[in-house]
């Protein structure tokens, strides 16, 4: 995993460190607390649960003066697998709690499940353990509550699942590097037998378990909707979960600052406060930075995870996510975006800063959104020309001079826009320069040399007539309600049907024995079945 994952201030907001600190504890006392997890506990108390694993947390990481983490203790290596299995069953009571939420937990519900998150969460990615099959159905969960519940940590649950998702599907498949689905794959992906019902990759038995549960759609919408929210303008405005309230909570139950106060009763005015930069706007940019680049890094794993096992399966992800206008989701994380303004970092110990991680993020949605959109005409009118957010995507490789990636990925986004433009686009007077900016300065060899001009152009004649000599020989399905109709008859073949004539066939079978069962035996059977052998069975064969 990259450094950033494992730097502790990667999880943690700043009130979240004050709190920790503000904890009386004894450095004796771990072990204690560890021997007390590893005893069943029949009947769980939220209080005592929020005791024992702040104090646990509070073991786990040293904190200094100044509210800074400056490392992750060894204590992290002394979890036990028994306390993994109390750590399973504490999240099924707080997933019960969630269910049936009651006023008189509102307000310790919040801050114990940030706590707890953060525990598991270091213990896991300290240790490099791979639990996901004991918590995949509660995570699935606490990402569906998130429509409705408004304090899910969805940052530290994408935090985990991404972790523990990327060991469970740690295996190497063969692909073409293409995320497009093309006619060809959809006929040899239907030529097959029913997946359902033969021996598959890890890939696959996940994408089976999400088809069979039907939880594809709701997962996507709710990942999407703390997306949104990751606007550097936008105020929680909608049901469900608020990604601010993961670090909110704190400031609510313990600790109260004169910024926070003033926060609160300035919320409106957002301009002004972001003007002053103080530490709840560090709070602010913090959380959505961390937040996007996480669930981008999410949906990217999944999308090259399901084209190396099937590209139906891809092509259907990148359905879902478009029906659930993820592309403008995305797109409102660069609302009024300026580097300038992203403060630097308060932690004096963090190995990366905010500015690296909006760089990463602006990586993650530039790739996220030709994935997306390449190849599909319409949706490159309705979400990048008519938005457009041309005028945005050609500032990235300024800001972000040394960064290959998005100079590649700005450049391809630009050129699918421009050979896309409608007539009245190319009318514009800025439309010529944003062409000259494809054509010019983002070439995609960086062994061409602007020295050599007339090189250069006869390289790039060649490069588009090798492009569009490739574009009239592919056969990539691009019409969306084609595509509809293609998913759902893949799904319905390897899947559902599938699935539904096993349920039929068990069916039948039980009811065949059943009736088997309540045949009504002789009472003489017993003595004399030997003899109804011979007569019935043995004088078969002689």
């Amino acid at each position: 995993m990259e450094i950033i994952y494992s730097n502790p201030s990667f999880i943690f907001s700043f009130a979240e460190i004050t709190y920790l600190n503000k904890l009386q504890f004894k450095e004796d006392d771990f072990f204690d607390i560890l021997e007390t997890m590893e005893i069943c506990q029949d009947k769980k108390d939220l209080s005592q649960l929020m005791e024992q694993y702040s104090n646990l947390l509070r073991h786990f990481i040293e904190i200094n003066k100044e509210n800074q983490i400056l490392s992750i203790t060894k204590n992290v290596n002394y979890i036990s697998e028994d306390v993994y299995k109390r750590f399973q069953e504490d999240l099924t009571y707080l997933i019960e709690l969630i269910t049936n939420l009651h006023e008189k937990h509102s307000q310790q519900l919040p801050i114990m499940l940030n706590i707890y998150l953060s525990v598991l969460y270091l213990s896991l990615i300290k240790n490099k353990i791979n639990i996901y099959n004991n918590i995949e159905s509660q995570l699935l969960k606490l990402i569906q509550f998130s429509q409705r519940v408004n304090f899910i940590p969805i940052k530290k649950v994408m935090l985990i699942f991404f972790f523990q998702l990327s060991l469970e599907l740690n295996e190497k498949l063969p692909s073409d590097g293409s995320y497009w689905l093309r006619t060809s794959d959809y006929k040899q992906a239907l030529s097959k037998q029913p997946k359902i019902n033969i021996p598959s990759s890890r890939t696959e038995k996940f994408y089976k378990r999400l088809i069979s549960n039907q939880e594809e759609y709701s997962i996507v919408v709710g990942l999407l909707k703390a997306v949104a929210q990751t606007s550097g303008s936008m105020p929680h405005t909608q049901q469900g979960v608020d990604v601010h309230k993961e670090w909110d909570c704190f400031y609510q139950f313990d600790v109260q600052t004169p910024a926070y106060l003033k926060f609160k009763e300035n919320s409106e005015n957002f301009q002004e406060l972001r003007a002053q930069k103080n530490e709840i706007i560090e709070e602010f940019d913090r959380q959505r930075i961390i937040t996007n680049f996480i669930i981008n890094q999410f949906f990217l794993l999944l999308l090259r995870k399901f084209r190396n096992n099937c590209k139906v399966q891809c092509s259907y992800l990148i359905q879902l996510i478009t029906d659930a206008k993820g592309i403008l989701g995305l797109l409102k994380f660069w609302e009024r975006f300026n580097p300038a303004l992203i403060n630097a970092t308060k932690q004096q110990c963090d190995q990366i800063s905010e500015l690296q991680l909006v760089e990463r993020c602006i990586q993650n949605i530039l790739k996220f959104l030709y994935i997306t959109c390449n190849n599909f005409p319409d949706k490159i009118y309705t979400f990048l020309i008519d938005y457009k957010e041309y005028l945005a995507i050609k500032k990235f490789p300024g800001y972000f001079p040394d960064n290959k990636k998005i100079r590649k990925y700005s450049y391809l986004l630009l050129k699918i826009q421009v050979v896309n433009f409608p007539k009245k686009n190319l009318k514009l007077g800025n439309t010529m320069k944003i062409i000259s900016e494809v054509y010019c300065k983002f070439k995609q060899d960086n062994n061409y040399s602007f020295k050599h001009e007339n090189l250069l152009l006869d390289q790039l004649y060649k490069f588009e007539k090798q492009q569009d000599r490739i574009k009239l020989q592919t056969d990539t399905i691009a019409d969306q309600q084609e595509l509809r109709k293609i998913h759902l008859e893949y799904n319905n073949y390897h899947y559902w049907a599938a699935q539904k004539n096993n349920e039929e066939f068990v069916i039948k079978d039980s009811l065949y024995y059943t009736s088997l069962l309540n045949q009504p035996i002789p009472k003489d059977f017993i003595q004399n079945y030997e003899q109804w052998l011979e007569d019935n069975v043995w004088d078969y064969y002689d």
